[in-house]
């Protein structure tokens, strides 16, 4: 299914951020949230929401000292808009090397950036509401040239209001509570069981505008 553009965890179990720097990721995970209610300016706003999810396959960590490392993750929030102003067009822009034309950005299947691989600008910021450190994603852009991206160690999936019933075990408890409020969730005829939270890799974040291997590296970016 198309995903179009148009113009947690706490305490002891709370995981360290990543180092601030450029990083090698592959994008492993797209969650189509859907419309959310947010504060723009002091101002109620409402978005329509999409989560990207990103591979570290050179950032491992160890759970347990009889388990495998395993790579980190990092995710982050976006609005599916394509306005010349909008954080996921500038986002797209810097990851392509080059501008959307008008044209393009007229409507954009952003599930092409689903195993794409690039370097991931991250950076550590520090919670004004738990005081906690988080990292957030600043920028993409492509490989550098005679850079190959690892292979990735993780299922590469989306999740969308049409394979909800048999994809939302991959999703965090703390999305899927974003998602119970919004009307496509209202809409779709799903209802999330309650069962164990998802398992994340991922260090503390905050919303802001984070298996069967598969290739990590494309040369020629599809988009």
């Amino acid at each position: 299914m198309a995903i179009l553009a148009t113009n947690e965890g706490s305490g002891q179990n709370r995981m360290e951020p990543i180092e601030s720097g450029t990083h090698i990721a592959t994008c492993v995970q797209m969650v189509h949230i859907g419309t959310v209610e947010d504060e723009f300016d002091g101002k109620p706003v409402k978005g329509n929401k999409v989560r990207l999810t990103f591979e570290l396959p050179n950032e491992l960590v160890k759970f347990k000292e009889d388990e495998p490392e395993q790579p980190r993750f990092i995710s982050k929030e976006f609005t599916l808009s394509l306005n010349e102003k909008a954080t996921l067009r500038k986002f797209l822009d810097s990851w392509r090397g080059v501008p959307f034309t008008e044209d393009e950005a007229k409507s954009f299947d952003i599930t092409k950036l689903l195993g794409v691989s690039c370097m991931l600008s991250i950076t550590i910021k520090k919670s004004k509401k738990s005081g906690n450190a988080y990292n957030d994603i600043l920028s993409a852009s492509k490989l550098m040239k005679g850079t190959e991206a690892p292979q990735i160690l993780t299922e590469v999936i989306e999740v969308n209001y049409q394979n909800i019933s048999e994809t939302y075990s991959k999703v965090p408890n703390f999305i899927r509570e974003k998602m119970v409020l919004t009307p496509e969730y209202a809409n779709c005829g799903f209802v999330f069981p309650t069962d164990n939270e998802t398992p994340s890799n991922e260090p503390e974040t905050e919303s802001i505008d984070d298996a069967p291997q598969a290739e990590g590296t494309k040369k020629d970016l599809p988009f």
